[in-house]
């Protein structure tokens, strides 16, 4: 185990017990380590992300989980924009994802790479209770790119 990595693994187990997931990456962004939080919060790579793998496929699961018709076919715009995100990333933002509302945050690490820290801020409501109106731009990190098609 690379120097530190098995202090992280400890750090993820502390997280796990406060309900935060934790992701950690390389400099050439593959995963080295996960906790059982990133796993509930996101089942869809239960069984499949192992150490080594590339985050691009990490966020094609993600999105196949989330994109149906049209937008399923720009699959692969939506991983190089989540990589572009994840490699630049300073501020928190918050998404829905399986029911969850949750907040993320990801840092670069000094000796390289990065990590993710994940919490869940509520639980989503279902579609038949009304919802206050969001404002879109309150929840994005540093930026967005708005395609027209």
């Amino acid at each position: 185990m690379p120097d530190g990595l098995e202090t992280i693994g400890v750090i993820g187990q502390i997280l796990d017990s406060q309900g935060l997931a934790l992701c950690l990456f390389d400099a050439e962004d593959r995963t080295l380590l996960w906790n059982r939080t990133f796993l509930r919060f996101f089942p869809e790579h239960d069984g499949h992300v192992h150490v080594g793998e590339p985050y691009a496929s990490n966020l094609e699961r993600f999105y196949a989980a989330r994109l149906s018709g049209p937008e399923h076919d720009r699959l692969p715009e939506f991983v190089a924009a989540g990589i572009a995100r994840h490699r630049t990333q300073t501020r928190p933002f918050s998404f829905e994802h399986r029911g969850r509302r949750l907040l993320v945050s990801s840092l670069p690490l000094p000796q390289g790479g990065r990590v993710r820290v994940w919490k869940a801020l509520a639980e989503a409501l279902p579609a038949s209770e009304s919802r206050m109106p969001v404002d879109p731009f309150a929840h994005l990190a540093d930026g967005a790119t708005v395609l027209d098609r």
